[in-house]
């Protein structure tokens, strides 16, 4: 049977550092992101130990400037949910 990709949106394999935060416990973690779409991401973090499937998160994406006038660094916001826990890659896929 051939393998078949179920992703609705193209994943890019970027690195952007990467503060999680749960919204229940305010946890919060820094990681990087292997791979990002437009619907979710996902985040290496040693802390990946700190969150459960189904947690509802905050997560900022912090993004380098692209020109030498902009500032240092930009941060995207929004909320997730925690939708695996991915112990052989030490880390959480978030949609």
């Amino acid at each position: 049977m051939a393998w078949r990709e179920e992703r609705v949106h193209v994943r890019f394999n970027r690195p952007f550092v990467t503060e999680v935060l749960n919204l229940k416990s305010h946890y919060a973690a820094r990681g990087v992101t292997e791979n990002v779409s437009q619907e979710g991401a996902f985040v290496k973090t040693k802390d990946w130990r700190a969150f459960q499937v189904n947690d509802q998160m905050m997560v900022t994406f912090f993004l380098p400037p692209t020109h030498p006038s902009q500032e240092p660094v930009v941060g995207l916001r929004g909320t997730a949910t925690v939708t695996r826990i991915d112990r052989q890659n030490e880390g959480i896929a978030v949609k």
